[in-house]
């Protein structure tokens, strides 16, 4: 179960783990937790509380442990060594139909952005930072995401009769969406990348989760009756990766 504690390790959605140690201070006048660089979780309880006490604290927190983790990793990711990053000129978005050339333009100010504007995608402001220029695609792909596949996945989960909780979006590497065992569910903005058969399918896939939080041979069957040739799209998007200009 997401948010058991054994043997000094939490389990995470999907299967991960992070080293969790509870431990007990004189000090605390109430329940406090840190996560270190490496993705340790170390969880604070004033004497007198009880160790149920504290996992119900880890398991309401689990919403702030993955957002922290995420922001962590990209934190590493900007310090390892890399070689230029080259920003795309265009900008192809299957499931809309729609194509953008990007164009970058400098201006002297403390903020970078980009936005859709008479056909183009502009990025302006300082873009010959390439933290900047990243962020600003990110950011702009997220609210393209949000406009886009909300509605989609509202429309899919009201055909086939799914209740969603909250729907968020991501800039993930290696994952194109998540599910919580209180249906909400997170997807990669990077989505808007792919065919729309491969968009149906990842979304069909995390709305069967919100029936079965497994991978089982069950899970597998929900998810054939709402998309038969799930198998094929499966293996065709296992080829790619989500991730850009890392």
């Amino acid at each position: 179960m997401i948010g058991t504690v054994e043997q000094n390790q939490l389990l995470l959605s999907h299967d991960r783990h992070i080293p969790c140690v509870i431990r007990t201070s004189e000090r605390a006048r109430r329940m406090r937790m840190t996560l270190s660089p490496e993705g340790g979780l170390t969880v604070t309880i004033p004497l007198g509380v009880s160790r149920t006490a504290a996992l119900d604290f880890i398991r309401a927190s689990l919403p702030w442990i993955e957002r922290t983790l995420f922001k962590l990793s990209l934190r590493q990711r900007r310090r390892e060594p890399e070689g230029p990053r080259v920003f795309p000129s265009e900008l192809v978005f299957p499931l809309t139909g729609e194509r953008f050339m990007v164009r970058y333009e400098w201006h002297d100010v403390c903020w970078t952005g980009a936005r859709e504007e008479s056909g183009e995608l502009q990025v302006s402001g300082r873009v010959l930072n390439p933290d900047a220029v990243q962020e600003a695609l990110y950011g702009y792909l997220l609210r393209k995401a949000q406009l886009v596949l909300t509605p989609q996945l509202r429309q899919l989960a009201e055909e086939y009769g799914f209740r969603v909780g909250k729907i968020s979006f991501r800039i993930q590497r290696g994952r194109w969406g998540s599910c919580s065992r209180a249906r909400d569910i997170s997807l990669n903005a990077q989505l808007l990348l792919l065919s729309p058969e491969e968009v149906r399918y990842v979304l069909i896939h995390e709305l069967c989760h919100t029936r079965e939080m497994n991978h089982s041979a069950r899970f597998w069957r929900e998810v054939a009756r709402f998309c038969p040739d799930y198998v094929r799209i499966r293996k065709q998007i296992k080829q790619r990766r989500p991730e850009i200009w890392r």
